[in-house]
């Protein structure tokens, strides 16, 4: 049965991001930063802002750098949970991580997604993604270039419906 990801607390005395060299104790040599590794523990799941979701969605960051850079975060839907209409300024990219979900265009055309599929929105497509009715699903979102364009529109549920 699948377990919805709930919000993890960091370890007690430290950050939600470890940067650490595997085995090492340390993060940097010199001026040189090293890999970053963050266990599935230490993620710290949010509640989307309902003012540009319907549903429930958590987001678990996967990322935290700069805006120019490749932002992931992974996103977790329940069944009929989905985005308000949106933009991104360099586009997007999604992959299907669990369950089965909807993406549509602002002129209608509708894709049905399930595990294992990629989506890619290009820059300034107005487009919203969720669950299916009757799944929950997960998606990572890979974006660069600023933060998302939330229009001032939720998603009817006649253009939930359509297909």
């Amino acid at each position: 049965m699948y377990a919805a990801p709930t919000r993890r607390a960091p370890p007690e005395g430290g950050t939600s991001r470890n940067s650490t060299r595997a085995g090492s104790g340390r993060n940097h040599i010199g001026s040189v930063q090293l890999m970053e590794h963050t266990s599935a523990s230490d993620i710290d799941w949010a509640l989307a802002p309902a003012e540009n979701f319907t549903g429930t969605v958590r987001f678990g960051p996967l990322s935290d750098r700069s805006p120019e850079a490749l932002n992931a975060l992974a996103v977790h839907f329940d069944p009929g949970a989905r985005t308000d209409w949106h933009t991104h300024p360099v586009g997007q990219v999604l992959y299907i991580t669990n369950g089965a979900g909807l993406v549509q265009t602002d002129d209608g055309d509708t894709v049905e997604v399930a595990a294992g599929d990629v989506v890619y929105s290009p820059p300034g497509e107005v487009h919203w993604h969720g669950a299916r009715p009757n799944s929950p699903m997960t998606h990572l979102s890979l974006t660069t270039g600023g933060a998302t364009e939330w229009l001032p529109r939720k998603v009817t549920d006649a253009e939930f419906g359509r297909r």
